[in-house]
């Protein structure tokens, strides 16, 4: 009897925890990662650069990026991203250059502005919510180029700074796998010091507004 009575205990719980799990999968249903893509302007910065002897007066610039997130819990995600941008400057040194071209105070050049950086994300969801960005890593300053005719200047390989980012704005979920954003970030670049004037902004500040999709990917 008391046999009987346990099997028939284990039948009856059998429905009751099959619906407690169904309950948890379809509480945890959702992307288990994100790919993000966007568009954006960068503001203009200024950087003295000591190897070179030469200051880089970078104008607006629009910029392009993707990323790819893991979820680590509801609304948070960590991953890695990459930002890029063909900007334009003007290019100011006081000596020869490392390929022997001289440039004066009204060169105008165009360089490339790539970086790759560990990301935290956070806010997503359907409708109206916050959106939270940390990012850390690394920016290169690469491919000077004269405007008018000179052809490279600047530093002979890729100048690499550390780099992060704050940024902050809004969202709105279209489903469960896709946000619009739009964010406002405040970065900056630790620039070496070497060779500069004690005065030498080593810490430019970059303010990049930009609007992205996101999509979810995996369940």
């Amino acid at each position: 009897m008391t046999s009987a009575a346990l099997c028939a205990a284990t039948l009856a719980a059998l429905p009751s925890s099959a619906s407690a799990q169904a309950r948890r999968r379809s509480g945890s249903s959702g992307p288990s990662a994100w790919a993000s893509f966007w568009a954006g302007f960068a503001q203009p910065i200024t950087i003295d650069d000591g190897a070179t002897g030469s200051t880089w007066q970078f104008g607006t610039a629009p910029q392009l990026g993707v990323s790819l997130e893991k979820n680590i819990q509801s609304g948070s995600s960590l991953g890695i991203r990459a930002n890029f941008s063909r900007a334009p400057l003007t290019y100011t040194s006081s000596s020869f250059d490392n390929f022997g071209t001289f440039c004066s105070s009204s060169c105008d050049a165009d360089a490339n502005v790539t970086s790759v950086q560990g990301l935290f994300h956070y806010g997503t969801g359907r409708g109206f919510h916050q959106v939270i960005e940390l990012a850390l890593g690394a920016t290169a300053f690469s491919n000077f180029t004269a405007r008018d005719g000179q052809g490279p200047i600047g530093p002979n390989s890729p100048d690499l700074d550390l780099s992060f980012g704050l940024g902050y704005g809004f969202g709105w979920g279209l489903s469960s796998t896709t946000d619009l954003e739009i964010v406002e970030e405040l970065g900056a670049d630790y620039h070496p010091s070497s060779n500069l004037a004690a005065s030498a902004n080593t810490l430019p500040r970059l303010y990049v507004t930009k609007i992205g999709l996101r999509l979810g990917l995996g369940q």
